[in-house]
């Protein structure tokens, strides 16, 4: 994947592997063959519009970040947000946390993930990267 930016990927990739391997362990990689999916997700917390564009991805809309269990994808979104500009700064939620909150508390228990909750500064709601989203535990009653 040749791209071209006024940033230097080559460096940010090699700091996100040294940041990774400092919070999970010294055998945490970058693969080449998931660069096509790690450089939109760079470009996206960098605000690179130059290689949006080039990845195809609209910086004003969010992530999906979808796959199979244990590959990375929460370890990855968590490495991400040593690239984010405070203004894009974001928390990494437990869906299935969420559920059985809302299940105790009701509604009130979501408000802090809609509109409701604004940020002030940036006159938008809070970034949020929602994890294991579908993996809640459905309850009949």
């Amino acid at each position: 994947m040749t791209i071209s930016s006024h940033f230097d990927y080559k460096e940010v990739l090699r700091r996100l592997q040294q940041k990774g391997q400092e919070s999970f362990g010294r055998h945490f990689r970058l693969l080449k063959e998931d660069l096509p999916v790690i450089i939109p997700i760079v470009a996206w917390m960098l605000r690179d519009e130059e290689v949006a564009g080039q990845c195809k991805i609209d910086l004003n809309k969010g992530i999906y970040l979808a796959g199979p269990v244990g590959t990375g994808k929460t370890q990855l979104m968590h490495l991400m947000r040593c690239l984010t500009d405070r203004h894009y700064d974001y928390e990494v939620y437990s869906c299935p946390k969420i559920a059985i909150d809302f299940a105790y508390s009701g509604i009130s228990a979501i408000l802090p993930y809609t509109y409701s909750n604004m940020d002030v500064k940036r006159s938008v709601a809070a970034i949020c990267c929602f994890d294991d989203l579908g993996k809640e535990i459905v309850s009949i009653r």
